[in-house]
């Protein structure tokens, strides 16, 4: 489980709302290049989905919940 509350918060969106999604431990100090493309300062959570990144958590929050509404309209159809 993450330790960083931000982190945490992503987390669990993302489980609650069912999305599929990869979970990576990051080393502090090794960072991954993918890691350092989305947030060049290495700091997570950080999200990439296709050409769009972020790493800010309530932007993520709000990423994860219009996903999981657009998702619902596409199975509702």
């Amino acid at each position: 489980m993450p330790c960083s509350p931000f982190v945490q918060r992503v987390w669990i969106a993302l489980e609650v709302k069912g999305l599929n999604y990869q979970y990576i431990e990051v080393d502090p100090y090794k960072k991954p290049e993918a890691l350092l493309e989305v947030n060049p300062r290495g700091l997570v959570p950080a999200l990439r989905h296709g050409d769009w990144g972020c790493y800010e958590s309530t932007v993520l929050m709000e990423y994860v919940r219009l996903r999981h509404r657009m998702r619902m309209q596409i199975t509702d159809s």
